[in-house]
């Protein structure tokens, strides 16, 4: 599943989630099936964005920190999901086993102030607990666009 960058008219998120991969031929022996791609919008971010105090998260909690490295504007980097190295395209979780659920997940992007740019595939955001929000059936992009710091 793909999508641009703030899809909707009032999304304003510098950074966001643009591609999540959550299926692929037995991803418990091959955990790099999955990845997700984040994005920085130059609409919203100008200027490089530090991903230092960046967060993704599935929908039990489990989360991969970022490093501390910084994304050009109109750029993204991919994180897989299982182990690799490093570069300026591609971040690794370094899982042994799955991080997405098939059946349904909410790829969450935690800013470091707290505000999460969600997107949601078979309703996995309405059922990630404590994010007081509501997904439809069909794939769909959720913002906290309160939250969301602004350029």
């Amino acid at each position: 599943m793909s999508l641009p960058p703030n899809p909707q008219p009032t999304d304003r998120a510098p950074v966001a989630i643009t591609r999540v991969r959550y299926m692929g031929a037995n991803d418990a022996k091959n955990p790099n099936n999955e990845f997700v791609d984040i994005t920085a919008d130059p609409r919203f971010a100008t200027a490089p964005v530090s991903l230092k105090g960046f967060l993704l998260k599935n929908k039990v909690g489990e989360a991969f920190a970022f490093p501390d490295i910084a994304l050009e504007p109109g750029s993204s980097i991919r994180v897989y999901t299982g182990p690799g190295n490093p570069s300026a395209e591609a971040l690794f979780w370094g899982r042994t086993r799955p991080a997405w659920d098939n059946w349904g997940d909410c790829a969450q992007l935690v800013y470091p102030s707290g505000a999460r740019y969600l997107l949601g595939y078979r309703s996995g955001c309405a059922s990630a607990q404590g994010l007081g929000i509501r997904a439809s059936e069909e794939a769909s992009v959720l913002r906290d666009a309160h939250n969301l710091p602004l350029p």
